[in-house]
């Protein structure tokens, strides 16, 4: 692969020290600069020619009651949820340190890898500097770990797209309910799939029920009902 690197001279003394970890460790592949250091992964993507899940963040927790530490290894496509955090690792986890920490083995350190990084042949991470990179495999990833990948991502674009539905239907619930008209527009946007956990549509947060009376209901029931989805939509954007 040809990579759009600065000249590859000594590496700085943290990324030595990590290299020497990391070939102790079996790893072979020599971290490479991105001259400039790229701002966000997206960009480090870019410039090396790969998918953006290629990329894998670190994040380092520390558990508030005792200190204790664990570092998350997500695709840069995906974020951490912390609901499954917490039911892999207990609660009390808080972010401290986000995208410069390696996980080659540490004493004391618990290591989470996510299972989507499993998509890639090759994953990158960087190599405690922002302008340094170095590829490994998620197999590799796991021995260094002592651990199998766990579920405990969710992916970024459909967590933005969830949010940005449930704030477009506030600004659209609180304009019906505002209006006078007899046209009471349905609250369907075409997404119609029914969370176990609420039994509310994902779509337009309506239970099934409340589909079903919708085209049986008078201008000032459907009015009211949109004053209900409005408060809705706001508790779930604010979860």
């Amino acid at each position: 692969m040809s990579l759009p690197n600065g000249p590859v001279g000594p590496l700085p003394s943290a990324v030595q020290q990590l290299a020497n970890a990391l070939c102790a460790a079996g790893q072979l592949n020599r971290p490479r600069p991105l001259l400039p250091p790229p701002a966000t992964p997206a960009q480090a993507a870019e410039r090396l020619g790969v998918a953006m899940g290629q990329m894998a963040c670190t994040t380092r927790f520390r558990r508030s009651h005792d200190n204790a530490s664990l570092l998350t290894v997500t695709a840069a496509d995906r974020q951490v949820d912390l609901r499954k955090l917490e039911a892999l690792a207990g609660g009390g986890y808080v972010p401290v340190d986000v995208g410069t920490v390696t996980p080659v083995p540490s004493d004391g350190l618990t290591v989470l890898i996510d299972e989507s990084l499993q998509r890639f042949e090759a994953v990158w991470l960087n190599a405690g500097h922002p302008a340094w990179w170095f590829s490994t495999t998620t197999e590799q990833l796991q021995r260094w770990a002592g651990t199998a990948t766990v579920a405990l991502a969710c992916d970024v674009a459909a967590t933005e797209l969830a949010m940005e539905r449930r704030l477009r239907l506030l600004v659209r619930s609180r304009a019906v309910v505002a209006s006078a008209s007899e046209d009471v527009p349905s609250p369907c946007i075409s997404v119609c799939r029914v969370a176990p956990a609420t039994g509310q549509c994902t779509g337009c947060f309506r239970t099934l029920s409340e589909i079903s009376r919708w085209a049986r209901s008078d201008p000032d029931a459907q009015r009211a009902l949109w004053l209900v989805l409005g408060e809705r939509a706001q508790a779930a954007a604010s979860s």
